[in-house]
């Protein structure tokens, strides 16, 4: 039997009055499982390409591997050794010769041209990435928790359109780095999935932030999770310290553990 059906159903904790939707309990460690066995599990073509910094890439693989598929994943020169170990640890091919995401798009699409032997998922375009973080969403929902405020980083938007379309009313923010860059926050792809109407603010955020986060979620609560979400927490505690949201609902998703990074 495989894992596949571990996916989802994760549970939600709170940490210092912000809760945490525990992405990072899918099998691979990673929200992006759900998104995509949401693409694969209809999909009848056997041969499968996909564009990622690695968190995609990583739970497509691990999704092929259990429906007996191929898979060749596109990423960026930067995408950790850990991913890249474990994309081929499940079975896929990796090229990671490129200095961006739309460069290894480009080099996707090039391959692909037209071949009815493979099929490219595109996680920034496919439908699917937001039916499976909608579910998510209402899993939420389901708990009958609903979010004053959500954070989330933007890497397809996918999670940020699901919350967006179960909670229309929730204020969002957006981690912004300064001078450095965190793994999974997209690299110049359009973002069709991007909700046009929603309350989305831009929050700056440093390195030394999201790296003292980490230890201190690590060290104060065992919790050692990615750098995408430690920035999403350290932005959530700031804002729950300001005046007037002493009482609202913050809520944060926990996209991926802390070993994506290694």
């Amino acid at each position: 039997m495989s894992l596949l059906h571990l996916i989802g159903n994760t549970p939600i904790i709170k940490v210092d009055n912000i809760y945490i939707k525990c992405e990072f309990l899918n099998p691979t460690g990673s929200s992006k499982d759900r998104i995509a066995y949401e693409m694969l599990k209809y999909e009848k073509v056997d041969n499968i390409l996909e564009v990622s910094s690695g968190n995609t890439g990583i739970s497509v693989s691990f999704v092929c591997s259990a429906l007996g598929k191929k898979c060749l994943i596109f990423c960026p020169k930067s995408t950790s050794l850990y991913k890249v170990n474990a994309m081929n640890a499940y079975g896929a091919t990796v090229d990671n010769r490129y200095n961006n995401l739309q460069e290894a798009m480009n080099s996707a699409l090039a391959l692909l041209n037209g071949s009815g032997t493979m099929k490219l998922l595109n996680q920034f375009t496919n439908g699917f990435n937001l039916i499976a973080q909608y579910k998510m969403a209402k899993e939420i929902e389901q708990t009958g928790l609903i979010p004053d405020i959500a954070i989330c980083g933007i890497g397809t938007s996918g999670t940020l359109a699901g919350l967006y379309k179960a909670f229309p009313n929730a204020k969002y923010y957006t981690p912004v780095t300064q001078q450095f860059s965190i793994e999974g926050i997209s690299d110049g792809i359009p973002l069709p999935l991007k909700p046009l109407n929603c309350n989305l603010v831009e929050y700056p955020i440093s390195a030394y932030s999201v790296q003292f986060t980490k230890r201190y979620l690590a060290q104060s609560n065992g919790l050692w999770i990615g750098s995408s979400t430690a920035a999403n927490f350290y932005i959530a505690s700031k804002i729950h310290k300001m005046k007037g949201n002493e009482n609202k609902i913050i809520l944060i998703v926990a996209h991926d553990n802390g070993w994506r990074m290694t």
